[in-house]
């Protein structure tokens, strides 16, 4: 690798990226300081400048915003709101290369949005499906593949993050090696690299491909080894417990909403036992002490809702408790999901699940969570606590406030 490579030229931020800075300036709480501290944060990437750009000429970001104080995120990215929200923690000038990297993931997480609501809404159809009288009960094929889809959008806009942190710190020395980005943020960046030896030299982790300027094209091959450096790491930090990893935290919220959708097409009647969900743990790679600690959220029914766990055989009887009562991470975003279904306009389950019912307090889309970078979070995780009320924001947990990105 050639550490040594020109740095790429710098592009100019357009003037609708110019305006949100503007109007960013004018929320309440936020100093001169901190304008300037995400200015700085921008410009020190050329890439991360293209992508803000990119992001508001189509239309997936109008504003950057503020997380509020205690939030356990760095960052988030809204869909409801097309908006990139920051804690004011962040913007002190002494997190500047986390910063960047942050608003990188961040922004690539808008640059998905639309494969993003293609796979909530294929989960929300699937999970229709199996609710409604006569379907099969099982939720195993609509979760794995809401967690599949959003372990790609993750490990993708991890690689984003990358790439602008490479640009910073090649900014200021150019001939910035490995060990010299992987120290920028220290801790953070182990599903980048290893450290091997007396001496812990560090080393590229061998599933990644870099390129000689030391950033990462988001091939296959670098998506998956993302997925799995990244995604998959247990204990991530994230979720209500700041305990959870990525799949339970995004499992809770599928679980959330798929026992919401059955009670309204199938109640609970006084005296007769509740049709269980089906659910096969192993197959979603769902753990459930950790699905507990993200926090599900079954609804106004708080009542344990009963499941058969069919990676076992016979399949083990269970329940998912109603645990979500922490909102100290990023919020799941208001706006109830446009479903189209069969069922007349009037609609009790869409209604009480809050698909296309815009008076329903409702299932938002599905946002994101990154974990912080303070030298204290777990090794490998990211500590966040998306909030899988009703969608877990695009989000990055909090390096100023524990793990979470």
């Amino acid at each position: 690798m050639n550490p040594t490579q020109p740095a790429p030229s710098q592009p100019a931020l357009s003037q609708r990226v110019q305006h949100y800075l503007s109007d960013f300036a004018q929320q309440p709480g936020v100093t001169d300081a901190h304008l300037g501290s995400l200015r700085s944060a921008i410009t020190s990437a050329p890439s991360l400048v293209n992508q803000l750009n990119t992001a508001a000429q189509q239309g997936d970001l109008l504003a950057f915003g503020v997380l509020p104080a205690g939030t356990n995120a760095s960052g988030e990215y809204d869909p409801d709101n097309l908006r990139i929200d920051l804690p004011l923690s962040m913007l002190d000038g002494r997190q500047a290369a986390d910063t960047t990297m942050t608003l990188a993931h961040e922004a690539q997480h808008a640059l998905n949005r639309q494969e993003a609501e293609t796979a909530q809404q294929k989960f929300e159809a699937e999970t229709l499906a199996a609710a409604r009288p006569g379907g099969s009960g099982d939720y195993t094929g609509a979760i794995t593949g809401l967690i599949q889809a959003t372990r790609r959008d993750e490990a993708g806009a991890e690689l984003a993050g990358w790439n602008a942190l490479v640009e910073h710190v090649r900014g200021k020395n150019p001939r910035a090696t490995l060990r010299h980005i992987a120290q920028e943020i220290p801790g953070y960046n182990d599903s980048f690299v290893e450290r091997h030896g007396t001496y812990g030299q560090y080393q590229a982790r061998s599933n990644l491909h870099f390129r000689p300027d030391l950033k990462l094209d988001p091939t296959e091959q670098n998506i998956e080894a993302m997925g799995q450096n990244y995604f998959d790491q247990p204990d991530s930090g994230l979720g209500q417990a700041g305990r959870g990893s990525y799949a339970n935290l995004y499992g809770a919220w599928a679980i959330g909403v798929s026992a919401q959708v059955q009670r309204d097409f199938q109640p609970p009647l006084p005296g007769v036992p509740e049709q269980p969900m089906q659910l096969n743990l192993r197959q979603a790679g769902l753990e459930l002490r950790e699905l507990h600690g993200c926090g599900i959220d079954l609804g106004q029914d708080h009542r344990p809702m009963p499941f058969l766990d069919t990676s076992r055989f016979p399949p083990q009887p269970g329940s998912f408790r109603h645990t979500m009562v922490a909102h100290t991470h990023p919020r799941m975003p208001g706006r109830p999901a446009t479903l189209t279904t069969s069922q007349p306009q009037v609609d009790p389950v869409r209604t009480a699940a809050g698909f296309g019912d815009p008076t329903a307090a409702g299932l938002a889309s599905l946002s994101y969570a990154r974990p912080a970078t303070q030298a204290t979070r777990p090794r490998l995780g990211r500590s966040s606590t998306a909030d899988p009320v009703n969608r877990p924001s695009a989000a990055r947990p909090d390096q100023s406030s524990g793990p979470a990105r």
